[in-house]
């Protein structure tokens, strides 16, 4: 007995000593492998839920098609009761054969061989349909049983064909949807694990020493902060899982309306894509932390991008009910990242509008000065105060106006947009006053001539 719990002692300080020297090394790798899978996962969900989403509109195209096969026999009972085709029977006809060859030809657009696989049935209905209705037409409305025996044969024979098509999409759709909510499961775990490894990572690099031990308030406060990240994250992610989900559950459902279900695919759509985009902030801080943010460069027009942020700003812009205004020098180019830039763009922009109350404004300036080209985002929001300036641009830092307003955001924004001005070799500053608005002002080198 006690030679197994010595066993245990020495098993336990073994693994003790690795990890206090390789601690750091596994924390970084775990975060790593754990960003890798979250990502790789988000897509493959997205992957999932496009095929769904595809599938279910093909059913729609196909039992459109049934449908208006199905109303061509409407017509033969109609002459028949008017003993004879008049001119407004066989307009209607005419234009009721026009949409079945027009949901034909949708089907045929988005899936050649299922096409292939109606096209007989389909034209000999057709042509069945157009025999009968001239004989109609010769007899004066008369029919006979063989006309209608043959007629419903032909029905028959494309409605089976059609329903062999919409029975297999609606197997794939069995299959397809509990791959997309095992898929959303596994990366809500991978999340988590890689909000554990964050955690742990931090707590090695404190026990390390590697926080100053004069600085015991502001390692208090990092903690803090840690704390409202992992909490703020947490929400940021729970949100969208939770309706993903939700909806996924809904579209389980086999008497779920259709245009509820096409709605539900949307949502799913809208909030993994938000998943993705969380996931990629967080990926571009790591990658701004460890002195490697990838850059594609090139010449950039830097107005064109100026349009562009103010034209994808407007919605937001209007909802709430905030005035957008551009000022921009022409042909302004620099060399650098055109990808990254927008992405600058767009943060600094979007910030603002964010935290500019209802009737204010929101201008975007981009100038040449002195050989630099510097970028204004102007705001007339509540300002920020001189103690929330000195750390606006920390990771998770979030001022406290919008801490006090529950203003939604993860507190990246700008870190990123740091990030991107300094492997630009630029600067960002922030000008403001606590009811005065806020400038935030990036200087870029200019294009070389």
């Amino acid at each position: 007995m006690q030679s197994t719990q010595l066993q245990l002692t020495r098993e336990r300080s073994y693994v003790h000593k690795w990890l206090s020297a390789n601690g750091q090394r596994t924390a970084y790798v775990a975060i790593g492998i754990s960003l890798v899978a979250t990502i790789g996962l988000v897509v493959a969900a997205g992957v999932l839920l496009h095929r769904s989403a595809a599938t279910e509109r093909q059913t729609l195209r196909l039992e459109r098609l049934g449908a208006s096969l199905t109303r061509l026999q409407d017509f033969t009972t109609d002459a028949e009761v008017a003993h004879g085709v008049t001119a407004q029977i066989a307009n209607d006809r005419a234009a009721a054969v026009r949409d079945a060859e027009f949901a034909f030809t949708t089907v045929e657009r988005y899936d050649m061989a299922e096409a292939r696989a109606i096209h007989p049935t389909y034209a000999a209905y057709l042509a069945q349909s157009d025999a009968t209705f001239t004989a109609l037409a010769a007899r004066n409305g008369a029919s006979t049983v063989g006309d209608h025996r043959r007629l419903e044969r032909a029905l028959g024979a494309v409605q089976a064909a059609i329903s062999r098509e919409v029975t297999k999409k609606s197997a794939e759709l069995r299959r397809t949807n509990p791959q997309a909510r095992a898929v959303l499961i596994s990366s809500l775990i991978a999340v988590l694990a890689l909000i554990s490894a964050l955690v742990w990572q931090f707590e090695l690099q404190r026990r390390a020493g590697r926080i100053d031990r004069d600085l015991a308030e502001r390692a208090q406060e990092l903690i803090r902060l840690r704390d409202e990240f992992v909490a703020s994250v947490s929400h940021e992610l729970r949100t969208p899982l939770t309706s993903i989900l939700g909806y996924l559950d809904l579209l389980g459902e086999d008497d779920l309306p259709q245009d509820e279900r096409s709605s539900a695919f949307v949502v799913v759509e809208r909030n993994a894509e938000r998943l993705l985009h969380l996931v990629s902030d967080l990926l571009l801080v790591a990658e701004a932390d460890n002195g490697r943010l990838p850059l594609t460069v090139r010449d950039v027009d830097l107005s064109s991008l100026a349009r562009d942020c103010i034209e994808a700003a407007l919605p937001a812009a209007a909802a709430g009910g905030v005035e957008l205004v551009m000022r921009a020098d022409s042909d302004i180019w620099v060399t650098g990242d055109a990808v990254r830039l927008g992405q600058l763009l767009d943060n600094l922009v979007s910030n603002a509008v964010k935290f500019t109350p209802e009737g204010g404004k929101v201008t975007l300036s981009v100038r040449r000065d002195d050989g630099d080209v510097t970028i204004d985002v102007t705001d007339t929001g509540p300002g920020i105060s001189a103690a929330d300036q000195q750390r606006l641009f920390e990771r998770f830092f979030r001022t406290s106006s919008a801490t006090a307003g529950v203003t939604a955001g993860t507190g990246l924004g700008l870190t990123i947009a740091k990030a991107i001005v300094e492997a630009h070799n630029g600067t960002i500053e922030v000008e403001s006053a606590i009811g005065r608005g806020a400038t935030f002002r990036v200087k870029l080198p200019a294009r070389l001539a």
